[in-house]
């Protein structure tokens, strides 16, 4: 393919789609005469058992025309993996094992929740666990491989932590403020879940968020790096959870970097998939056009496998219309190329940043061009201002707390409290939303032109301007408190770009983590993974794990 055709026209190829009993047989490809089933109505209630399903079609991110690549999935040989504390181990590593037989999927799982048990009281990454059931899908799962064999999926058996915003039939669903949820159960299973629970995947537990997914701290989480810092929000109790060795992956909501700040934070990976690749279907929403669903693990590759699982078209997502016919699949191991003849592009202006982050950043950047990637400066959009996007935002966040606001106000936490009412005061009018939405197009046209127009594979970002900060009291201060870590993470949401994070040098300052993030065009999900995947070949930033 001609590289500057790239960045329209990326590669990607796909896994079963199982939901709501729609189902797509696993085949790599799907053909373009598909016909998908769609609901004869749409449903009347949601998964999470409060009014959280999406009032307008959103958003979609548009899609290349190129056909997608397919990538041959490569486990690691299971003779040269030590078993002997599965829960240090990675995904297809855990999957190697499994295949082979040296390996229970009971035996890790009880390894992973003794492991909990013993570790989690000073963290607390888990708002709750379910040991009965998480063994006994463990069992289920090992009675499929035997019976499957080859057939079985390749993440049958393989436990995980869910963010406590996604719907699971019959448990607790309580989005980090238990005072206003802490009776809501939900009635049926979110999408993301419903398809890991096809594959077989046993569900350790609902992990903790900041309040209503809200922030950036997740204060009532102690960072497994230092117990004094927050693990970064709001999907901070899967990222505490991965770090502490609790599960081996974990999935999280991203609605202004939620997934990578955490990621960041904790020394792990994750993923922002393109708008619309993943249905958001079942989750606790924070602002419906900009949040996503996507996969964490403490490596690159082993989020693919895990993103995989859960992409594609749902019928009760209308973001997800443009993921039909669009295969998947993601690369698994480096190229023999390595990054020779990647182009990253970095903003001609630094951005702010403090001293420890900075020089991380900057290490990163040599750490690439001695690897062989060419690493340029382009001119990019200022940076999107979280405040004038939070205000955009609170148009949906205001639509959908409005079922308990200001009726419960008592409920909410005073960083709520406040965030709330200041952005009822800031409401704006509709032709000022509308005129946000079309920044959005404009904005999103803007980053895909100069991607296009310089080559680029990927934008080499920041993920957060500034060093952790201390845990404060749960939801006891203000708002500008409860986003005092500056994000570097806006745009991706703003213009429904993938990003993948990925651990970097430790601050020079604190010695605490640092992340960048690789951020691309529409639908290069699988290209940014296998950046991602080059770099973490040639170093060891993300193997680093927290004394505990």
């Amino acid at each position: 393919m001609e590289r500057r055709k790239f960045a329209q026209a990326v590669t990607v190829g796909s896994a079963a789609v199982v939901v709501a009993g729609y189902s797509k047989a696993g085949s790599s490809t799907m053909s373009p005469a598909t016909t998908l089933s769609y609901p004869e109505q749409p449903p009347a209630t949601d998964p999470t058992n409060t009014d959280a399903l999406a009032p307008f079609p959103v958003q979609q991110a548009p899609r290349p025309v190129a056909k997608p690549r397919t990538y041959e999935l490569s486990l690691p040989d299971h003779r040269g993996i030590d078993a002997a504390d599965p829960t240090g181990l990675g995904v297809l590593e855990l999957a190697a094992l499994l295949r082979a037989g040296a390996l229970t999927s009971e035996q890790l799982t009880r390894s992973l929740l003794d492991r909990a048990e013993d570790k989690d009281i000073e963290i607390n990454s888990f708002v709750r666990r379910y040991p009965d059931t998480a063994l006994a899908a463990a069992r289920d799962a090992d009675a499929r491989r035997r019976s499957e064999g080859e057939r079985t999926p390749l993440l049958c058996g393989i436990p995980l932590a869910l963010k406590d915003v996604f719907a699971v039939q019959g448990r607790p669903l309580t989005a980090g403020l238990p005072a206003l949820l802490g009776d809501n159960v939900a009635t049926g299973d979110c999408t993301a879940w419903a398809r890991l629970k096809a594959d077989g995947m046993p569900l350790l537990g609902h992990a903790q968020t900041h309040q209503m997914a809200i922030g950036s701290l997740t204060e009532q989480t102690a960072n497994p790096w230092n117990f004094h810092k927050v693990p970064g929000g709001s999907s901070g109790g899967s990222a505490a959870a991965l770090a502490a060795r609790f599960t081996p992956a974990a999935l999280g909501t991203d609605t202004a970097g939620s997934l990578r700040i955490p990621a960041s934070a904790c020394n792990v990976c994750s993923i922002k998939p393109t708008a619309g690749l993943v249905s958001v279907y079942g989750t606790i929403p924070v602002a419906w056009s900009f949040d996503n669903v996507g996969p964490m693990a403490r490596s690159a590759a082993d989020l693919g496998p895990l993103l995989a699982a859960i992409a594609g078209f749902d019928p009760f997502d209308p973001r997800t219309n443009g993921a039909i016919d669009w295969p998947q699949s993601y690369p698994s191991t480096p190229r023999p190329s390595g990054l020779s003849g990647t182009r990253l592009g970095i903003p001609a202006t630094a951005p702010t940043l403090d001293p420890g982050v900075a020089d991380s950043y900057r290490a990163m950047q040599a750490t690439l061009r001695s690897l062989g990637a060419e690493v340029i400066e382009v001119e990019t959009p200022t940076p999107m201002n979280y405040l004038d996007m939070i205000i955009g935002q609170g148009v949906e966040i205001g639509a959908y707390q409005a079922q308990w606001w200001p009726a419960r106000r008592d409920a909410y936490t005073r960083y709520l409290k406040e965030s709330f009412a200041f952005l009822l005061d800031h409401e704006p009018k509709a032709i000022a939303y509308n005129q946000l939405l079309r920044e959005r197009t404009r904005r999103q046209q803007h980053w895909c032109a100069l991607l296009r127009d310089h080559a680029l594979d990927a934008m080499l970002l920041p993920v957060l301007g500034t060093e952790l900060v201390d845990r404060p009291p749960f939801g006891d201060y203000g708002p500008q408190e409860g986003m005092a870590m500056s994000p570097q993470t806006n745009d991706a949401n703003y213009c429904g770009l993938p990003a993948v994070a990925i651990p970097a040098q430790p601050s020079t300052v604190t010695g605490l983590p640092v992340g960048v993030q690789l951020m691309g065009a529409p639908y290069s999900d699988a290209h940014l993974l296998q950046i991602a995947v080059d770099i973490q070949a040639h170093t060891d930033y993300h193997t680093a794990t927290p004394d505990i």
